[in-house]
Formats: C-alpha cells, structure tokens, sequence
C-alpha cells in the first residue's frame, strides 16, 4: 500500500515521506534485525527511520 501511494506521489511531483513498521528487536541497530533496503544500501529502522523519504526505497 505503501508503495502505491509513493508511486502516485512520484506521479503528481509530491514529495512522499512513508513510515515502516518493522520488528525492532534491540532498538539501538546491534542486531540488524530491522534492516530497510534503500537505493543507497540498506538503513536501519530503528536508528535512520523509521520514516523514509519514499524515494529513497529500494521497494
């Protein structure tokens, strides 16, 4: 749904912040366990998000 929404965002020239939910498990970025795949190799979760900019993603 996430990725829709950036589609049309991208479509219409809006910038598109989303908000992941992922399991956090340590919260300090240690285990790697909430690991976000993004264009400029991956970003944690918990410690450079959990809002990216939509653009960003590697969906």
């Amino acid at each position: 749904m996430l990725k829709c929404i950036a589609e049309i965002c991208a479509e219409r020239s809006f910038e598109c912040q989303v908000s992941l939910e992922e399991k956090m498990a340590c919260g300090t970025g240690a285990c790697l366990g909430c690991a976000v795949p993004t264009k400029s190799g991956n970003k944690l979760a918990c410690k450079d998000g959990p809002v990216f900019n939509a653009t960003s993603l590697s969906w």
